[in-house]
């Protein structure tokens, strides 16, 4: 009698854990998907103007339909605007869970280039070719949003002779000094201490005012400062921001080196001033 007793209890109180785990795990799902990050699309922006959309998994025919680079040249930055069901504008993931992912088919022919913002990119034309881009962004371990292939093409480069150029503010477009063609420099860069400059990108162009892709490599920036203990610049490709070592004024000179060794020279000195 006491052993039916037992069995009994032994029964009943595998019944109930089975029913407690179960009313646990139908409650589990909901949390989870709360947590997704939800886009149906994006668009690519460069500088407020919008260059590629893509909704729903199409790209729209009224914008470019490809990203086009030159070879060992580097496009202007591209920032992705999410999209939510609407097509309006959708907030990006915030939590530190979420990052930005991406793969290229090809990355012998592109790369991506970043600079630290989350939902910015460049795309660095490496050889002449055509490859593709997917775009992600990555809940931990996992895509919660994957773009369709987008096509990438990189063109061959055509090289002439630089003989003027201008630095340009990256975000806002400004122009804060312009080499003409004549020797003549207009404008300065003014730091503050100790913060450094925004990245600035430096446009090159040739005897007909025409803007030039110069490929890196063979092909570098260097600058030659005439005091480098007051200012100190980090260079990648052709863009660039300096940081500032001290107070005081310099001014350096814009070379541009083929396999590091001297190539273009351009003789004026452009001023710094640290604040």
């Amino acid at each position: 009698m006491l052993r039916r007793y037992l069995q009994s209890l032994f029964i009943l109180s595998i019944l109930i854990l089975s029913l407690i785990l179960n009313s646990c795990s139908e409650k589990e799902p909901t949390s989870p998907d709360k947590e997704h990050f939800k886009a149906y699309g994006f668009i690519l922006e460069s500088s407020g103007a919008t260059q590629m959309k893509v909704f729903r998994g199409q790209i729209d025919p009224q914008f470019k339909q490809y990203i086009e680079v030159t070879a060992g040249a580097i496009t202007d930055h591209l920032e992705i605007i999410f999209l939510d069901e609407e097509g309006k504008k959708l907030d990006p993931p915030k939590d530190s869970d979420y990052s930005f992912g991406w793969n290229i088919a090809d990355t012998t022919i592109a790369k991506i280039h970043r600079h630290g913002v989350e939902w910015e990119f460049h795309i660095v034309g490496i050889k002449p070719g055509e490859t593709n881009i997917e775009l992600l962004v990555l809940h931990n371990d996992h895509p919660d949003f994957r773009s369709p292939k987008i096509p990438i093409k990189v063109i061959a480069s055509d090289i002439s002779t630089p003989v003027s150029f201008k630095i340009i503010e990256e975000d806002t477009k400004e122009v804060l000094v312009s080499f003409t063609k004549d020797g003549s420099i207009e404008g300065e860069i003014k730091l503050e201490y100790p913060n450094r400059t925004e990245h600035l990108i430096i446009e090159f162009y040739d005897e007909n005012d025409n803007k030039i892709a110069i490929p890196s490599p063979p092909f570098n920036l260097k600058l030659k400062f005439s005091d480098n203990t007051i200012v100190e610049a980090d260079i990648e490709y052709w863009e660039f921001n300096l940081k500032p070592l001290k107070y005081g004024t310099t001014s350096f000179r814009v070379i541009i080196c083929e396999n590091n060794e001297d190539k273009y020279v351009f003789m004026g000195e452009i001023l710094v001033t640290v604040e």
